[in-house]
C-alpha cells in the first residue's frame, strides 16, 4: 500500500522544529556586574562599552573599601579595574572586556 504525502494537507502554521540552543544561547541577554573606582577612567570606558552593547549592568563602586577591594582581588586573582562579571565569568579589564565582547 503506497501512500502519497500532499504538501497541501500539512497545517498553515505547524509546529516549527525547535531551534539549537547554541543558537539560542547567543541571543540570550548578557547581565554584567562592574566593580569600579569612581575616579577610574578604564572603568567608565568599561561601563561605557557595556551600555553602547545594551548590557545589563550593575556597578559596586569600591571608594573607601580598601578590605573589599582586596577580598576581591585575591579571590579573583588579579589586580586589575575594572573586574566584570560577564555572566558569572570573571573579566579583569578593560581589554578583556573588549575582546570577550567582539567573541560573542
Amino acid at each position: 500500500m503506497s501512500r502519497t504525502l500532499c504538501t497541501d494537507a500539512r497545517p498553515r502554521f505547524a509546529r516549527r522544529p525547535a531551534r539549537s540552543t547554541r543558537r539560542l544561547g547567543s541571543l540570550r541577554r548578557l547581565r554584567a556586574i562592574v566593580y569600579t573606582w569612581s575616579s577610574c577612567a578604564l572603568c567608565a570606558r568599561a561601563k561605557q562599552l557595556l551600555a553602547a552593547r545594551s548590557i545589563a549592568f550593575r556597578e559596586v563602586i569600591l571608594d573607601g573599601r580598601r578590605e573589599d577591594l582586596q577580598r576581591l582581588q585575591e579571590t579573583c586573582g588579579t589586580r586589575a579595574l575594572p573586574l566584570i562579571l560577564l555572566d558569572g565569568e570573571l573579566v579583569a579589564g578593560l581589554t578583556a572586556l573588549e575582546s570577550a565582547l567582539t567573541t560573542e
